[in-house]
Formats: C-alpha cells, sequence, structure tokens
C-alpha cells in the first residue's frame, strides 16, 4: 500500500517545519494569551539577591527536596512536607541564547515534522485524498505536539488556564501542520484528485 517514500515528502517536513517554528514565536512572543500565566514573587528582588550571591548555582530546584521517599519517616522532615509550601524553581546560567534556542525550536519542529511524515509513509499512499491525509497527520501532529505536556501540567502542577492555552497552541499548530502535509502529498493525477 505504501508507495509514499520519505524523500517524497520533503518538501511538507521543511514546510511543517517552517511553519511549526513561526507558530509557536507568534504564540508565544507575539500573542499576550500566554502572559497570565506568568506571575513575578513578591519578594523576587531578595530572592534574586540570592541567587546573584552565588550560594544558588544555576539548575532546577524542587522545595523541600527530599534525596527518597523514606525521608519522610523523619518527623522533622515530614512536618515540613505536610507544611508547605512547595515548589519548582528553574535557574538560569544567565540571558538566554536567543539565537541557539531558535535553531534548537526549529530543529525539533523539523524532526518532528519527518516523524510525522514517516507515519505517512508507513498509512498513506499516492491514491488517498487529501481529506485523509489532513484527518490522519493532523491527528498525529496534535499527539506529537500536545499530549506530552499535560502530565507535567499533572504532576508540576501547572496551572489549568496554562494546560489548556498550550494544549489549544499545540491543536492549531498540529492542524495548520496536517494541512501542509494534505496540501503537498503527492497524490496521483490518475486518481483524479487535486
Amino acid at each position: 500500500m505504501a508507495d509514499v517514500q520519505l524523500m517524497d515528502l520533503w518538501l511538507p517536513i521543511l514546510v511543517g517545519g517552517v511553519v511549526g517554528f513561526f507558530m509557536s514565536f507568534l504564540l508565544w512572543a507575539v500573542l499576550p494569551h500566554h502572559n497570565a500565566e506568568w506571575k513575578k514573587l513578591p519578594n523576587e528582588d531578595a530572592m534574586m539577591a540570592e541567587i546573584r550571591s552565588g550560594s544558588v548555582p544555576p539548575g532546577q530546584y524542587m522545595f523541600p527536596r527530599f534525596e527518597n521517599m523514606s525521608d519522610l519517616k523523619d518527623p522533622e522532615k515530614k512536618k515540613r512536607y505536610e507544611e508547605g509550601p512547595m515548589g519548582m524553581v528553574a535557574v538560569w546560567p544567565g540571558v538566554p541564547n536567543m539565537g541557539l534556542n531558535m535553531v534548537l525550536t526549529f530543529l525539533f519542529y523539523l524532526v518532528s515534522c519527518t516523524l510525522i511524515a514517516y507515519v505517512g509513509t508507513v498509512a498513506l499512499d499516492k491514491s488517498v485524498e487529501r481529506i485523509t491525509v489532513f484527518q490522519l497527520l493532523t491527528t498525529v501532529s496534535v499527539m506529537t505536539f500536545a499530549f506530552g505536556s499535560i502530565p507535567n501540567g499533572i504532576w508540576f502542577r501547572k496551572p489549568l488556564r496554562a494546560v489548556v492555552t498550550e494544549f489549544l497552541d499545540c491543536l492549531l499548530t498540529g492542524s495548520v501542520i496536517g494541512a501542509v502535509f494534505a496540501m503537498l502529498w503527492p497524490i496521483t493525477q490518475a486518481a483524479g484528485r487535486a
């Protein structure tokens, strides 16, 4: 059945990667709907001074932090755990390297589109209708971009609003990438479909 090779899909892979990159930029850097998801700490200056003092090197931190669950047998540690607060902090080494981050984001979308295309080569051929390409590869695209962040929302207490807006962003991005594949899918002329 699958007479479409991965190399036949180089154009939708490339265009999908570019579209995904620019949609990511638009949704996170231009549109304001994610702004409300980030709050300012009431003691931001004091916290930043503590970090600048060098006592907190770059890394990802959880508080209170226990080495393992058996630490909760210690009454003092258990009390800290139960009283809270609990949270996570990521400390970056400095200003993000925007150029590198943009390149890595583009590579993420390019690799993702390559894997989406691979699913298409296994499941579809050149005689399918574009709507079938759209349905399958949009589903795969949405699964690729949207569902991985939901466990983070569950386990790391992301606000529901953040989980929902991120999911909707990925739903939109996945649909547009699915449309790119549908428009650029190599359909045979003999099938009589444009």
